[in-house]
């Protein structure tokens, strides 16, 4: 494992102990296939029609926007603090 030293930030080697031997993993890959795996989406986008239907998705956008902006600060603040 490897030490570090909090006050200086500097670390030591590892101990050879603390090793552990590696073991033999096997994952599966596949090449690209011609067939997509989702259908693709062939019909137009659902753009909004009137004034009121545009206000409420640039609302409900911007909401949601804001919402996970607070998120991503949260998640900066803590792990800012580990």
């Amino acid at each position: 494992m490897l030490k570090c030293n909090d006050d200086n930030h500097r670390c030591s080697s590892f101990d050879s102990d603390d090793l552990v031997p590696p073991t033999k993993k096997e994952t599966e890959f596949r090449l690209p296939q011609p067939q997509t795996t989702l259908p693709r989406v062939l019909d137009p986008m659902p753009f909004p029609k009137t004034l009121l239907e545009t206000l409420t998705q640039g609302a409900a956008f911007i909401e949601q926007a804001g919402y996970l902006t607070v998120q991503a600060q949260n998640v900066c603040a803590s792990s800012a603090s580990i």
